[in-house]
């Protein structure tokens, strides 16, 4: 690879946008941080990206894999479901092959999902690289008995199921580079699917926009009763341990939560069944993510005590924005903060994380120096090793090893 010529990549991302999940988050962030760094960028998306992308830099180059039988089929089946991204990768391998035929020094980039498990199906001809990569996990020991049974299943057969792909599929072991932010759970993972150690860099899992870093940081002076919730409302997600903490607290508390989800019915009902509908709010899903972060900058700290969370995106906009987070001691926001950055609760048990919750809320509440403290550290990480610059060096080390190869 020519260090002079600019880079040009083919980011290969099933979801792409600002207002869906993380993982679309990221890809869309990520496109726009290389085409403003020079590269010569393309993007394979799937057609569901589409209306997310208007506003998207007119220098890349889109390509849609649009719904072909297999897909449908795929999706309408409740049992083949889980294997949804097996059809659109093998659609994007056909793309792939062509454009590698027509620009060889092309950097094929598959950046989501992030899961260790799903089939890829690089080219080996071409420069191929996967990740960041953090899946296997799963809830802390203590909270084993809220796990779904879908998820304790994959728990207990991960290995194996790992092992079988592997074979079956030989991707793993194909891919020039392995990008990991996921530590040695997920290491071990990829291990079982056939990756070598040679094969895996450890890197942060996503970058923060500029436009957040770059807005003026939260203020925390006075007392702030405010608290917010924000992601999808999936169970893993623990929004109900953050609505009973609020019964829980000594002080007016009050608590906002933004998304949609399967868990909403539930919670509402909980909601209704504590007595707390006006002091807990379901806000649902804002017009987009400038009004989301223009809304977060009313409160006093951001509330996330997800259980099985692989990274936490919205962890490191929180801190980027200076907005305090209270999250569990476990999984990916253990990895993304400190005790010098977040108010971090050991996930003992169900009832300790709840009374936790209640007392970190009460605290932060009438102590805005503390808040403070907490605001400005987090910023400093969030500016240091949460830009997309310093973010996409990283991941670029997988593309250098295969200029070297």
């Amino acid at each position: 690879m020519n260090s002079q010529a600019p880079l040009q990549i083919a980011i290969v991302a099933p979801n792409v946008s600002e207002n869906m999940s993380g993982e679309a988050i990221k890809a869309y962030q990520y496109a726009k941080h290389l085409v403003a760094s020079g590269a010569e960028v393309t993007l394979i998306t799937h057609g569901r990206s589409a209306p997310h992308l208007g506003h998207f830099p007119e220098a890349v180059r889109v390509i849609f894999v649009e719904d072909d039988f297999w897909q449908l089929f795929v999706w309408r089946s409740v049992v083949l479901r889980p294997l949804i991204d097996i059809p659109f990768f093998l659609a994007v391998r056909k793309i792939a092959r062509k454009m590698h035929a027509e620009t060889p020094e092309m950097v094929f980039h598959f950046l989501g999902p992030v899961s260790p498990i799903t089939p890829r199906f690089p080219l080996r001809e071409a420069k191929c690289v996967l990740g960041p990569i953090t899946g296997n996990i799963y809830y802390p020991p203590a909270l084993s008995a809220r796990e779904p049974f879908s998820l304790n299943w994959r728990r207990i057969f991960h290995p194996l199921s790992q092992r079988f792909v592997g074979a079956l599929f030989h991707d793993k072991s194909k891919f020039d580079s392995i990008l990991v932010s996921g530590g040695a759970r997920t290491r071990q993972s990829l291990k079982w699917a056939g990756a070598r150690d040679e094969q895996m860099t450890d890197v942060p899992d996503s970058g923060v926009s500029d436009k957040i870093l770059s807005r003026p940081p939260i203020v925390h002076e006075g007392e702030n009763n405010r608290f917010v919730v924000n992601g999808r409302l999936m169970p893993h997600k623990g929004a109900d341990l953050a609505i009973r903490a609020v019964a829980r607290t000594k002080r007016p508390i009050t608590l906002d939560i933004f998304g949609k989800g399967p868990e909403e019915a539930r919670l509402r009902e909980l909601i209704a069944s504590l007595g707390l509908e006006e002091r807990v709010h379901m806000r649902g899903w804002l017009p987009s993510h400038d009004d989301l972060l223009n809304e977060m900058t009313r409160y006093r700290a951001f509330v996330f005590p997800s259980m099985a969370e692989a990274n936490g995106i919205v962890v490191q906009e929180a801190l980027a924005m200076g907005l305090p987070v209270i999250c569990l001691d476990w999984g990916g926001p253990a990895m993304l903060t400190s005790d010098e950055t977040a108010a971090r609760i050991e996930p003992r048990s169900e009832e300790y994380i709840i009374a936790q919750l209640a007392e970190q809320m009460d605290d932060l509440a009438g102590d805005p120096a503390r808040a403070a403290r907490l605001a400005a550290n987090g910023l400093d990480q969030a500016r240091r090793d949460f830009g997309w610059g310093a973010v996409a060096a990283t991941w670029r080390s997988g593309f250098e090893r295969q200029a070297a190869s």
